[in-house]
């Protein structure tokens, strides 16, 4: 009599555990390795929509030469966007207009004055950025850093003055046109005005504050 073996016997069910484990862990290392990439090509593919997300929603971004037109764009997109409370209270020697932004609402008041030497315009655009990122938190109603912004607006005004030396900015940057004899003389006998402090009377502002 033949014996029939019994699909359940210890040498055959081992067997087959053996084979069903192997087949199973190829499955998941497979599958592991081909998800792999697809996670990464996801965070790829986050970060890449991120990215733009980001550059789209901030208007003050690094340029060279931060010109007086430059900073008259930047305000009016600012105070599109956060409503900004942007005024005048004069003109330059070359009647350009003086700009100064106020936030917040308390009786304490601040003010914060940039663009003071011509060939400074980078703290022009340091003080642009800084407003930007005050208004776009408050709108948020976000702290910045552990400070409470909104405690913060509700006792203090800030007086921004961006840029309270455009024409000495714009000699600094583009040089100068008219009265050449007397701006070179001004300018140490130099016809190169990037390193131009003055404004556009030849005044160093600085040293003007009472």
């Amino acid at each position: 009599m033949n014996r029939i073996s019994s699909p359940f016997s210890s040498k055959n069910f081992n067997s087959k555990v053996i084979r069903l484990l192997i087949v199973l862990i190829l499955f998941l290392l497979l599958n592991g390795c081909a998800s792999q990439p697809l996670d990464n090509n996801n965070d790829k593919n986050q970060n890449k929509n991120s990215a733009p997300k980001q550059q789209q929603n901030t208007i003050i971004k690094e340029v060279p030469d931060y010109t007086y037109s430059k900073m008259k764009n930047h305000l009016e997109s600012l105070k599109k966007i956060y409503n900004l409370d942007i005024n005048t209270f004069g003109n330059s020697v070359y009647q350009r207009e003086l700009y100064y932004v106020k936030l917040g609402s308390g009786t304490k008041k601040i003010a914060v004055t940039a663009g003071v030497h011509g060939r400074e315009s980078i703290t022009s655009l340091l003080t642009m950025k800084l407003m930007e990122e005050y208004a776009e938190k408050f709108k948020l109603k976000q702290n910045i850093a552990e400070y409470n912004l909104k405690d913060i607006l509700s006792k203090t005004s800030f007086y921004f003055i961006p840029m309270l030396n455009p024409d000495g900015i714009e000699i600094s940057i583009n040089g100068i046109n008219k009265n050449q004899e007397f701006f070179k003389r001004a300018n140490e006998g130099n016809s190169d005005f990037s390193r131009w402090k003055a404004n556009g009377r030849g005044v160093d502002l600085n040293k003007q504050f009472p």
